[in-house]
């Protein structure tokens, strides 16, 4: 009797509704525990408008579907240990926008199942009465009325207040979801900080690196050259006790007497030519080193020559040949080169060239002619056609002053073009100038001259 009555109360609560949400369940069991339980409530939600208000008479006859309803209760509200199984395996898959989402529909459900709830009530509280009445009109049957079993009413009430409060899992899910997102931003804020001083790191290390490579090379090129001159002080000092021994008979004083005095001028007059043929070879490209140079001549003052004569004779004829063939091209390189100055200079404007063979340009004309027995204050310039300076009486501080006529021939002819603090250029040949000998160590053979020549000023010869 009370399970009939259970089933009436059931099927007056469901309706169709219980029915059609049995075969919802029944066609999406390859769907998602979750997803099916967003569809069974939004079947649920559905039914009750389609049939208007339910009430228990209308739903009589359909008593046999009420075991259906039975069971769709029993799986949704009455086994919470069911749910909690699909909630365990759900949570561990879910992020948290699936997490909001089961949240927001169970809302919605438990809105419905409050609207059931008190249709529920009302079918409850109708039963009772009609059992009351039922014990009034029968009371000499003394039959006591049993009332319906309602731990599935419970069961169902239950289910209802989790799904108010919310399943531990589903709170406990939100809340790992939310705990997660706060790590994952933590790590975010630390990976990226971590990239920031790795980055700035790296570049420290790359400059730390080049510098090092800097210091290196520097070093290496210092030890280079720092072998270099303790290969060169070393060699220094073994000439250094070599001349100290070949000098160990020779005056302190040597300008003490009047003899020492002339010989000491005649050693040093030698001394400037041996100069002057060892620069003259160095510009030639012949490598002399003036310590070797010498060495040689003081073991030949003193007698302690260190080779023997025959070896000598064989190496001055080798130096001899060297020097020669080094003074030949140099002299074809110099001759090309004057050459090619000569042929730009004579097409310059105002290049002239005079009855003496050089070529001459005028500067400045200046003003006031002179006068033959003037005595002339003349600044000169003398220089190599590629540019090296021989002297520069300007630059020294030097003004060269003598009359007209005491001049040589090619200074007096060029003056001749110019007036008082005029200025001119000559272009001079070598055969006017220091000709095939030159002028060592300064001016090599065969040497093109260039001159510039300015008249300080000019003043009458004392009488």
């Amino acid at each position: 009797m009370k399970f009939w009555v259970l089933k009436r109360v059931l099927v007056a609560m469901w309706g169709t509704a219980g029915l059609s949400v049995s075969q919802g369940i029944c066609a999406d069991e390859g769907v998602p525990a979750l997803l099916q339980f967003a569809e069974q409530y939004q079947e649920t939600n559905k039914a009750p408008s389609h049939n208007g208000t339910i009430t228990p008479e209308k739903k009589m006859e359909g008593a046999p579907s009420s075991s259906v309803s039975e069971k769709f209760v029993s799986s949704s509200m009455g086994n919470p240990s069911g749910e909690r199984s699909t909630s365990r395996v759900g949570s561990a898959s879910l992020d948290s926008v699936t997490v909001h989402k089961a949240l927001r529909a169970r809302e919605r459900e438990v809105s419905a199942l409050r609207a059931e709830q008190k249709v529920l009530q009302q079918a409850l509280k109708a039963l009772k009465e009609k059992m009351t009445g039922i014990a009034t009109e029968r009371p000499s049957a003394r039959v006591r009325a049993e009332l319906p079993d309602l731990t599935l009413l419970q069961q169902w009430v239950g289910g209802l207040r989790a799904a108010w409060r919310g399943e531990p899992d589903v709170r406990r899910a939100a809340m790992l979801v939310r705990q997660a997102n706060e790590m994952a931003e933590e790590a975010r804020r630390a990976t990226t900080k971590a990239n920031a001083e790795l980055a700035a790191q790296t570049l420290t290390l790359k400059e730390s690196a080049q510098l090092l490579k800097n210091l290196r090379e520097s070093h290496q090129d210092n030890e280079r050259a720092l072998s270099e001159l303790r290969v060169q002080t070393r060699r220094a000092q073994e000439a250094l006790k070599v001349l100290k021994v070949r000098y160990s008979g020779v005056s302190d004083n040597p300008l003490a007497s009047e003899p020492s005095r002339l010989g000491y001028a005649a050693g040093s007059v030698l001394g400037l030519d041996v100069l002057g043929v060892i620069g003259e070879r160095q510009r030639w490209g012949v490598p002399v080193e003036r310590a070797d140079v010498l060495a040689g001549i003081v073991d030949a003052v003193t007698g302690q020559l260190q080779l023997s004569r025959g070896e000598l004779d064989e190496l001055v004829t080798r130096v001899d040949v060297e020097a020669g063939a080094a003074r030949a091209r140099w002299v074809a390189a110099q001759a090309k080169r004057d050459e090619g100055y000569v042929a730009q200079f004579s097409r310059q404007k105002g290049v002239k060239h005079s009855p003496m063979g050089f070529w001459y340009r005028v500067d400045y004309a200046g003003s006031g002619v002179l006068s033959d027995d003037a005595v002339i204050d003349l600044v000169v310039k003398e220089q190599l056609t590629d540019g090296t300076v021989i002297q520069d009486m300007a630059l020294n501080g030097k003004v060269l002053s003598q009359p007209l006529s005491s001049f040589p021939p090619l200074f007096k002819e060029a003056i001749r073009y110019l007036q008082n603090h005029g200025a001119l250029t000559l272009v001079v040949p070598p055969e006017l100038a220091y000709g095939d000998a030159g002028y060592p160590p300064t001016v090599p053979p065969n040497a093109t001259m260039v001159y510039t020549l300015r008249i300080d000023g000019e003043r009458v010869a004392k009488g």
